[in-house]
């Protein structure tokens, strides 16, 4: 089963680009335990979490917009893939301790008012043995995200208020290992070897 494509997927798509292409390689290097349960913080249009459905993952995946929420359950509906539950969900105040082997954040990073907070919190529900996986977009991604957003009169694109850098920097502060891997459109960190609270 392929996943269901939004008309902004296609447009992406039109100008060269392979957003879900990108997704799925995002989701391969990440490498989860396919045992786990795989935590998906704000889930946005379901793109993720319909990419870890097809790569054969149980996925938890909220949002704090009922309406995107909305959205990402068309998506796997029309997609016809299953295992994924969906949640509301604040990512800035999250009631998980340790609980999730496998968590991961695409493209939300910017949508965020305090993404030290949210990196935060998702740190905290990654099991102390687990992964914490961000993508976000690089310079290259948002500038086509802007042409397309530019395109389609939806006004500006959103920029975060953390660069590469800074989530670097914050995944640093809560894990022994963070790895980098560039992509076209993304960048994906891969976070493990969780640091006890005194550490940080």
């Amino acid at each position: 089963m392929s996943i269901a494509e939004t008309e902004n997927d296609k447009y992406i798509a039109e100008m060269g680009y392979s957003i879900l292409g990108e997704y799925m390689q995002a989701v391969k290097l990440a490498a989860f335990d396919p045992n786990e349960q795989v935590f998906d913080v704000a889930t946005g249009s379901g793109r993720m979490a319909s990419t870890l459905s097809q790569a054969g993952y149980n996925v938890l995946s909220g949002d704090i917009d009922p309406d995107a929420l909305e959205r990402a359950k068309a998506r796997l509906k029309e997609s016809g893939l299953g295992s994924v539950k969906f949640i509301d969900l604040d990512a800035s105040d999250m009631a998980y301790d340790g609980e999730f082997a496998s968590v991961m954040c695409a493209n939300a990073i910017h949508h965020f008012a305090d993404p030290i907070l949210v990196i935060s919190e998702m740190a905290k529900a990654c099991a102390d043995s687990g992964k914490l996986v961000i993508m976000e977009f690089n310079t290259k991604g948002f500038e086509v995200m802007e042409i397309l957003h530019k395109d389609h009169d939806k006004g500006l694109h959103e920029r975060s208020a953390m660069d590469s850098q800074g989530i670097e920097s914050q995944l640093k502060l809560h894990f022994v290992n963070v790895e980098c891997h560039s992509l076209t459109l993304n960048n994906v960190w891969i976070a493990s070897g969780k640091k006890p609270a005194s550490d940080k």
